[in-house]
């Protein structure tokens, strides 16, 4: 199945990694809302992707976006129902949208939001482990969480899951972003943290 096993180093690697792609989100999304943001250290864990995770969530919103090149896979970060809304005044500078348009409004802004903390990551990723990678187009999706990880095609897959919190003002703002890879792209990653550790250990 391509399952990796990481030792304690590559670890704390992978978890310094990710703590940089989303520490450069939450400096633009701190930037574009004027609200000084904080953030949690991730919890990474590898694991079979599975609406039990969600367990403390009734609806969600979704945001998945592709990627391809030194690593093939998916990126997808949730936020519970709440969290969305408070995201979405926090974005438009107040009040939630009405009327006609409000869905569209919606839908546009934390696209943006997912959009910026999945670019953050993919790019970060590229930029430290010195690979390719480019990401298509995000995709924005609404429901339960299973009804999201049916849509984004993801349950049952392994994957690297990542649990942060956001501090905006006084609003905590829990997420989960996970990356999956397929079962070459894992042996891959595996590969390039190696070579990493290699390198940067070399001009220690």
């Amino acid at each position: 199945m391509g399952i990796i096993h990481l030792d304690e180093i590559e670890e704390d690697l992978t978890r310094e990694l990710m703590n940089i792609s989303v520490g450069r989100a939450v400096h633009s999304i701190s930037r574009i809302t004027g609200s000084e943001v904080g953030l949690s250290v991730p919890e990474i864990s590898f694991n079979f992707f599975d609406p039990a995770l969600f367990s403390d969530m009734s609806d969600c919103t979704a945001i998945s976006q592709p990627f391809s090149g030194s690593l093939t896979g998916k990126t997808l970060i949730i936020f519970p129902q709440d969290v969305s809304e408070k995201l979405l005044a926090l974005f438009l500078g107040g009040a939630l949208p009405e009327g006609s348009h409000a869905q569209d409004i919606e839908k546009d802004a934390l696209t943006e939001i997912g959009n910026i903390i999945l670019n953050a990551c993919i790019g970060s990723l590229t930029n430290q482990l010195n690979c390719q990678l480019e990401a298509d187009f995000p995709v924005f999706y609404k429901g339960t969480p299973g009804e999201v990880l049916t849509w984004s095609q993801m349950q049952g897959r392994y994957s690297m899951i990542l649990r942060t919190r956001f501090t905006i003002a006084t609003e905590n703002i829990d997420s989960f972003l996970t990356i999956i890879l397929d079962a070459d792209s894992l042996e891959a990653f595996h590969q390039l943290l190696d070579t990493y550790l290699k390198i940067n250990r070399v001009r220690q």
